[in-house]
């Protein structure tokens, strides 16, 4: 059993049966392909958009040569991960506590 589908081109109303463009005026019509990329151009400009100053000055000091910097490096990247722990423990405490 052959699974078909027709889909109507939005744009010249011709009807077509398993295809991704139009036959008539070779527009997209295959809505998960045309989700795929519009995905995948969203993923290119997230890539290709200019960092903050804060990312860009963390990542200096992780690849730097220096000894110092890259211990500052951990000592921010530890707290955040100390910080995110502690808040995490007090809201379950919170929700789970009181019983």
């Amino acid at each position: 059993m052959h699974l078909y589908s027709k889909i109507k081109c939005p744009n010249c109303n011709t009807w077509n049966e398993n295809q991704d463009y139009c036959s008539n005026c070779n527009t997209l019509i295959n809505y998960q392909l045309e989700k795929n990329q519009k995905e995948e151009q969203k993923k290119l400009e997230a890539l290709e958009a200019p960092k903050d100053k804060i990312d860009i000055w963390l990542e200096k000091i992780k690849n730097s040569d220096s000894g110092l910097d890259k211990a500052l490096y951990w000592a921010l990247r530890s707290s955040w991960f100390l910080l995110l722990a502690f808040v995490t423990l007090a809201i379950s405490v919170l929700i789970f506590g009181p019983g």
